[in-house]
């Protein structure tokens, strides 16, 4: 019995012991924990107080209602409560900004930020404005995400909503899009000619308002975009920081045809005056010729003579190369409009009877 008793206590105090040690440890590990805490913290802190010092003293004006540290035990944030950013129209960036959110989070957990991961979540929904004479961009997210790495130039990023409008004098345009993920490029060091921004960005589906407030749906849009460096060194909001606008890739399908039913658009415009041409492909364009036919709003807007034209084209039986064959259209672009001749042609396919034969090969 004593034996037993023996060997009773020896476990229980082996037991203590390990638990006493672990204990030490814990509690160590805490105090390390929570010092690195403090320290990865009050330095978000300053260089976020820093970054917007900075952009103050650039024009821009910058308000917040609290700093607060958070993210123990497991990472490092710093929230900003309520953040607003306005700029005035400047030499140097010749743009109205505005911008109002209810709170951003800057930081990490600890093995995004012991690899210079950083993250920002701009958390609920966040309002952006560009003015610019008389053009008007608003941007109105729910929920942004961003990841920024030391090692590369790359902005990860995903949205969970994106709607936005933009208005001029000769065009008025809405859309809203779900789940956008992509990546945006600014690279350091940049010559005339070469990279200075980029872009790639894919949306699962979106709507776009067309005729008398029917909207589109399309679905997998993508866009791979590239604004080319100038001999001027500005800002990266002043228009004449850039001499070309590349668009790689504009591609999206519409939903309830065919994924094969694709646009896909590309081309090479001057900055800011935004003249050259784009080249507009359309794959499997039968099924949305047929589909436009089927919408009474598309319709009404479609000349009896061109529906007539469509339909015959539709229901003749061409040869096999011309069925497959992906339709391709050069659309040029003067001042960020169509030249006279090609909207002479739009009132000219809406106006007048076009007497055309499709003839089949």
């Amino acid at each position: 019995m004593k034996k037993i008793t023996s060997l009773f206590a020896k476990t229980i105090t082996q037991h203590r012991k390990k638990l006493r040690l672990f204990s030490i440890c814990l509690v160590a590990l805490l105090g390390i924990d929570t010092a690195a805490w403090l320290l990865t913290t009050s330095h978000l802190k300053k260089e976020t107080i820093h970054f917007l010092n900075n952009i103050d003293s650039d024009g821009y004006n910058v308000s917040f209602s609290h700093i607060n540290a958070k993210g123990w035990p497991f990472g490092a944030w710093v929230e900003l409560t309520a953040p607003h950013i306005k700029h005035i129209h400047s030499p140097n960036i010749p743009l109205d900004i505005g911008w109002q959110g209810d709170t951003v989070q800057i930081g990490g957990a600890w093995p995004s930020l012991i690899t210079s991961t950083l993250h920002i979540h701009f958390n609920k929904r966040h309002a952006l404005r560009f003015i610019s004479g008389d053009n008007q961009l608003t941007l109105v997210l729910d929920t942004l995400n961003l990841k920024y790495s030391r090692a590369n130039t790359d902005i990860l990023f995903n949205i969970h909503s994106l709607e936005g409008s933009f208005y001029s004098p000769s065009l008025e345009q809405r859309f809203l899009s779900h789940h956008l993920f992509g990546r945006i490029i600014i690279p350091y060091n940049v010559k005339p000619g070469q990279t200075r921004v980029g872009a790639n960005l894919y949306a699962s589906n979106t709507l776009l308002p067309i005729i008398n407030k029917t909207s589109v749906e399309l679905e997998n849009t993508h866009l791979s975009i590239a604004l080319s460096a100038s001999n001027i060194d500005a800002p990266l909001f002043n228009p004449d920081a850039f001499k070309r606008l590349f668009i790689q890739d504009f591609s999206t399908s519409f939903a309830n045809l065919p994924s094969s039913a694709r646009i896909k658009t590309a081309g090479v415009l001057s900055y800011p005056q935004c003249n050259g041409s784009l080249f507009v492909t359309l794959l499997n364009w039968q099924a949305m010729a047929h589909k436009a036919l089927t919408l009474p709003v598309l319709q009404s807007s479609i000349s009896p003579d061109l529906q007539s034209i469509i339909q015959k084209m539709l229901h003749t039986q061409p040869s096999y190369s011309i069925s497959n064959a992906p339709l391709t259209v050069e659309i040029p672009l003067q001042n960020h409009s169509f030249p006279p001749e090609i909207i002479n042609l739009f009132r000219l396919i809406s106006s007048k009877k076009i007497d055309v034969l499709y003839q089949p090969e």
